[in-house]
């Protein structure tokens, strides 16, 4: 018969036990709380990174929106003369020189400005009338070789002025990692899982 242990080796051994076990549970619970924090964190991160990328993208075509509508408004208080019908008549010259120059300013690369069913004057690579989905600032078309470009449309009257821009200045956006740390980026894809704008850590498309 094995002789039994003194009562306070027991009590000693019981209460290191006990510390034991204390301890690994706070540091398994201190483990769980840190992961959930660092997680938190970066989630916020990846939060606040988007939406300002959003609003600097939205800012972008809204700012190109708010130009063609002034040039629209220009452009007929300078080039056009309004007719007995209602209508308005416009100085083909003047008109010419303002669409170009204006295309070239927003370094577009095309620009078309109609009057009802009449074409004024096209400046650039070649614009096709569309229309674009309710309340979007532009569209994105992809050229045969693969290249994005974004349309837009201003209105004021029967007067419609066609932009296309290259994919570039919206790239450039997307290439600016403050925020998210040596490894982050965000992305930038249409509904069919097509990228927008370049990215490093991914495919080409969304699953």
């Amino acid at each position: 018969m094995r002789p039994a242990l003194p009562l306070l080796v027991q009590l000693l051994l019981t209460f290191v036990g006990l510390l034991v076990s204390i301890t690994a549970v706070l540091t398994t619970a201190a483990y769980s709380s840190s992961l959930a924090s660092l997680e938190a964190e970066a989630q916020r991160n990846v939060d606040l990174a988007t939406r300002a990328r959003e609003q600097t993208l939205t800012q972008l075509f809204a700012l190109r929106q708010q130009r063609a509508e002034g040039f629209l408004v220009s452009t007929q208080s300078l080039c056009a003369e309004p007719l007995d019908s209602g209508r308005l008549a416009w100085t083909e010259d003047c008109v010419r020189t303002m669409v170009a120059d204006f295309r070239r300013s927003e370094r577009a690369l095309g620009a078309l400005l109609t009057y009802g069913t009449r074409r004024l004057s096209r400046s650039g690579r070649r614009v096709a009338l569309g229309s674009l989905p309710s309340g979007a600032l532009a569209h994105v078309v992809r050229t045969p070789d693969g290249a994005l470009e974004y349309v837009m449309n201003a209105t004021r009257g029967q007067a419609t002025l066609v932009l296309k821009f290259d994919h570039h200045e919206v790239a450039e956006l997307f290439k600016d990692q403050s925020g998210l740390g040596r490894g982050g980026e965000v992305l930038l894809f249409d509904y069919q899982g097509q990228f927008l704008a370049p990215a490093s850590l991914a495919t080409s498309t969304i699953p």
